[in-house]
């Protein structure tokens, strides 16, 4: 059985980390993960995305609509749906199998 244990910590010289818990046996082996607060950055605020518990469910396609135009491929006809529907097809029909 694994136990998490949540502390918000500062950071203290060269790097060093303290967390004090009652659950904490001497020598028993734990796995620690570091998770950074965000800086901000000079003259702009840092990006801040809700973590999932956060995020309010959106009706309809779950919500995938943040993700369009998030990537630009380079390609100015990326986008050309006959162009995607024919590369669909042509995925479909190849059995991704040695000669082909």
């Amino acid at each position: 059985m694994v136990t998490a244990l949540r502390q918000v910590v500062t950071i203290q010289p060269g790097g060093r980390i303290e967390i004090t818990a009652p659950e904490l046996r001497a020598g028993t082996k734990a796995e620690v993960i570091v998770l950074l607060a965000e800086r901000k950055r000079a003259g702009r605020a840092a990006k801040s995305h809700p973590k999932p518990a956060q995020r309010k469910p959106r009706a309809g396609r779950g919500g995938f609509e943040r993700f369009i135009g998030a990537v630009n491929s380079g390609d100015p006809h990326s986008a050309d749906n006959d162009r995607i529907d024919a590369d669909l097809a042509r995925e479909y029909e190849n059995t991704h199998e040695e000669g082909n």
